[in-house]
């Protein structure tokens, strides 16, 4: 069964929408027998119908508008942040609100006022009030509530005030009779607003009355309540004058160079941190890197390893001496080689490693790698010259790498020392609490200092000293995720001295004085 649309006009004359539909019953005989017919106003339906679409419409055509809007207003504000943070911004896009503290400007002319009593705004080129006080009456309920006199005032906020020097004022007088003094905010050579001083009379100077009566009637003011607040407009003096707008026109400056150095100082904070951001991804990729080759040389040196040892292990007998060496050449060069890959692997997982912290003692761990590096001194006379230690906020596994690698380095380079001096302990530089490691050892230039942690960095030769070129680098990748630095001074033959800070350490004497504290209470 079909429903047909019908429009037919009701007993009102109003014409309605109808859906009909018709059954048609048949004899067995097929003749037809009867038929049943229904109708339904669906008028309201219908409208209800209409008025959903044009909602629908309605919505959709506001959510573009807003979308568009916001889409608008992200632009707006990501040109402001270019403007402000990038070197080439360009801060004529900028407003006067954008780079100043506008409460605290508003306070500094509350306090202005409070001295001179003449009213003082700080206007955009657009017209806007950024910070006002002492408005006249004169001016707001009349002048600027008129929509004729409204033009002149922000002619005079946007026109009259132009051309006038950095450090400079003008005094002109507006279209509604009223003087007015303006100074301008130049910040980064472009001109921005204004600082106004305004709606005054010189007070050597007479007032025509006649003429504001006439812009009363002009304008349908109430003229006596008009002239009223005419008579509440202060008289100034030239000298007054003068005088404030000298001391105005110092503070725009001041305002303008203070605004600029901020964004000076956020352009420099932006570079900084991009600079940071590219350090750290530098880093992380070098990390990366640095990890896959390490992994990618394993295999092969395993398989160098392997045969130079059956070649030296099964053919031995059947090698001359020249082919003996070249094997024994291969093996340290592989073993030379692996010890490099431990190293530059080590390094790889420094990068990667969450601190695990927890309060120790350096001492402690000083003295387990000094333990641990007794069976390298062997008949040697070495003497240790261990001072106070702090305790410290670490990571004990990384840390215990720190003394690892500098207490070896002290060790290998007072080799040729007959009797070998390392010191280590603690001092104070310029206030702040320094951990050292000095040896009498064969030392090394400072013009090559910059290069001492960089990677593969080596200052000796390798036939006189043994190593990699990574421990230091090591050392200071972790000493940096400590939020510490370390340094090295050194005079060549004369010994080197390695210092290093940690984000939280604390002296041996602060620490003990903090235990004795913790018992007391």
């Amino acid at each position: 069964m079909r429903d047909y649309p019908l429009a037919i006009r009701g007993a009102s004359g109003a014409v309605l929408d109808v859906l009909y539909n018709a059954t048609v019953f048949k004899g067995a005989s097929g003749e037809v027998e009867g038929v049943f017919a229904a109708a339904r106003d669906v008028t309201e339906l219908k409208r209800t119908e209409q008025e959903l679409l044009a909602l629908n419409r309605s919505l959709e055509t506001r959510v573009e508008q807003r979308t568009a809007e916001l889409r608008e207003s992200e632009q707006r504000v990501r040109r402001k942040l270019d403007s402000i943070l990038l070197p080439e911004g360009d801060l004529g896009n900028l407003e006067l609100a954008d780079i100043l503290d506008v409460s605290a400007i508003q306070s500094l002319l509350d306090d202005f006022y409070s001295v001179v009593h003449v009213t003082t705004a700080l206007i955009d080129l657009q017209g806007k009030i950024v910070a006002v006080v002492g408005w006249q009456n004169i001016c707001r309920e009349f002048h600027r509530a008129h929509p004729d006199s409204c033009k002149f005032c922000i002619e005079s906020d946007r026109g009259l005030s132009t051309g006038i020097a950095e450090g400079a004022f003008k005094i002109y007088q507006c279209k509604n009779h009223m003087l007015d003094v303006a100074s301008p905010i130049v910040v980064g050579g472009k001109h921005l607003g204004n600082l106004f001083c305004g709606q005054f009379f010189f007070a050597e100077e007479p007032i025509d009355h006649e003429v504001f009566r006439a812009q009363a009637r002009t304008y349908g003011f109430d003229e006596k309540k008009y002239m009223a607040a005419l008579d509440e407009v202060p008289r100034l003096s030239r000298e007054q004058v003068n005088t404030t707008m000298t001391f105005l026109a110092k503070l725009a400056k001041m305002i303008s160079q203070l605004s600029y150095s901020s964004i000076k100082l956020a352009r420099s904070t932006e570079q900084v941190n991009r600079a940071n951001n590219d350090l750290q991804n530098t880093v992380k990729e070098l990390e990366a890197f640095t990890y896959s080759v390490s992994h990618d040389l394993r295999a092969p040196l395993r398989h160098i390893s392997g045969f130079s040892k059956i070649l030296s292990e099964e053919f031995s007998g059947s090698l001359p001496p020249e082919g003996k060496h070249h094997v024994q050449r291969i093996q340290e060069g592989t073993r030379r080689m692996g010890q490099l890959v431990d190293d530059l692997l080590n390094l790889g997982r420094v990068g990667r490693k969450e601190l695990s912290l927890q309060v120790a003692g350096l001492r402690s761990i000083v003295d387990d790698v000094i333990q641990s590096l007794n069976p390298d001194i062997g008949d040697r006379e070495v003497e240790w010259k261990i001072g106070d230690l702090p305790y410290v906020e670490c990571d004990t596994a990384l840390m215990h790498q720190v003394w690892q690698n500098l207490l070896s380095n002290a060790l290998k380079f007072t080799r040729p020392r007959s009797h070998a001096v390392i010191a280590i302990g603690q001092e104070q530089r310029d206030g702040e609490a320094v951990v050292y490691v000095r040896d009498n050892g064969v030392g090394f230039s400072m013009k090559y200092a910059d290069k001492l942690f960089g990677v593969f960095q080596r200052l000796h030769r390798a036939e006189d000293f043994e190593g990699t070129g990574v421990g230091l680098a090591t050392v200071q990748r972790i000493i940096q995720k400590h939020g510490g630095r370390i340094w090295a001074e050194a005079e060549l033959d004369k010994g080197a001295s390695f210092y290093f800070t940690l984000g939280s350490s604390q002296s041996s004497e602060e620490n003990s004085n903090a235990m004795l504290t913790g018992v007391n209470r």
